[in-house]
């Protein structure tokens, strides 16, 4: 059997932590992004149709992501889905002519709300980052 030395050991610790630091602030760029995202989202759709409670609850969920509060993850890994599976069934059952600038902003929705999907669902950096702002 191969002994390690506590030099070993120790340089193994290190780059453990390195790991996961690295981790930790991949987590927190894109946490960050997603949360000031649906922040703007948010304040810009209150522009189109302005309700006090819904900014004041996407801006509140959007905070308590950032700091960690894990059943927002699936919350908003969930909501994107749903939203993209019905910008999809709203463009494709149209009735009337939809202006091409209406279009191209709900395939951009679309696109966003699968991404950020996906992100919240499988990312290891997320995982690490929402932990440690859970956890301290």
């Amino acid at each position: 059997m191969e002994k390690i030395t506590e030099q070993e050991k120790q340089k193994a610790i290190e780059e453990f932590y390195a790991q996961q630091e690295k981790q930790y602030k991949k987590g927190k760029i894109i946490v960050s992004t997603i949360t000031l995202l649906n922040i703007i989202v948010a304040i810009a759709s209150a522009f189109n149709n302005f309700n006090l409670l819904t900014l004041i609850i996407e801006i509140s969920l959007s905070i308590a992501l950032f700091c960690g509060v894990r059943w927002v993850r699936y919350f908003f890994a969930i909501e994107g889905v749903l939203n993209a599976v019905i910008i999809l069934y709203v463009l494709m059952n149209a009735t009337v002519n939809i202006p091409v600038y209406y279009i191209i902003i709900a395939v951009i929705y679309m696109i966003y709300y699968v991404i950020r999907s996906i992100i919240l669902f499988v990312s290891k950096s997320v995982s690490e980052f929402l932990y440690i702002q859970e956890n301290g």
